[in-house]
């Protein structure tokens, strides 16, 4: 975390000072903090479950995702240099796998009992379905941000999240269920990608004038 806060001060100070270094170094520990935070199966025992939402998941990976956001933001402002350009993409890139493990870890967390997250079996397709859930908001969330910060990239990311869920739906969801269940899950699955198809033609696909 103080990786992230460092390189977000950095970005900042190369919205004032416009040295390329200060860019670099600011991706550089944007990069470590991906690296730790994403690659450290130790995560997974470093604290008792908590409060959901509110705990040290959301201190953690929450602010780092922020500043991964805030940073790549400010480099885009500051100067139109394409290897700028290329420094915030990857930041924003970062940010994206930072939040997607968020939220997996809050889901984690809020399902495990015990001093480690890991997952329970007793509480079945209840796990299986928050997680699509969870996925679900997420490519929705982020074709928001997409749309309200003109940010194409984003929303083409978006419809691959998207398109993840649906496949972990599909291929590994439904499969526990049987009968009408399974009938009404695959009806309430196509009426919600109706409606999420006619978000990503307005905003994605649509044509320019």
């Amino acid at each position: 975390l103080g990786w992230a806060l460092v390189a977000l001060a950095l970005s900042w100070l190369f919205s004032r000072l416009a040295h390329p270094a200060l860019a670099v170094f600011a991706a550089i520990l944007y990069a470590l903090v991906g690296v730790r935070l994403l690659f450290n199966p130790a995560v997974l025992g470093y604290a008792e479950p908590g409060v959901p939402i509110f705990n040290w998941i959301l201190y953690t990976y929450g602010a780092a995702t922020a500043c991964c956001w805030a940073g790549q933001s400010i480099l885009r402002r500051a100067s139109r240099n394409r290897w700028i350009s290329y420094l915030a993409g990857g930041i924003s890139l970062i940010g994206l796998l930072l939040g997607f493990w968020f939220v997996n870890l809050e889901i984690l967390d809020f399902f495990s009992a015990g001093s480690r997250a890991t997952l329970d079996d007793e509480y079945g397709y209840a796990v299986k379905l928050a997680f699509s859930v969870g996925w679900g908001v997420y490519a929705v969330g982020l074709l928001v941000a997409g749309v309200f910060s003109n940010l194409r990239p984003l929303r083409y990311l978006s419809l691959a999240f998207l398109i993840l869920t649906v496949g972990k739906v599909f291929l590994y969801d439904l499969a526990a269920l049987g009968g009408i269940f399974k009938a009404l899950s695959f009806l309430g699955l196509a009426a919600g990608l109706i409606l999420v198809s006619f978000f990503y033609q307005r905003f994605v696909f649509k044509k320019s004038s």
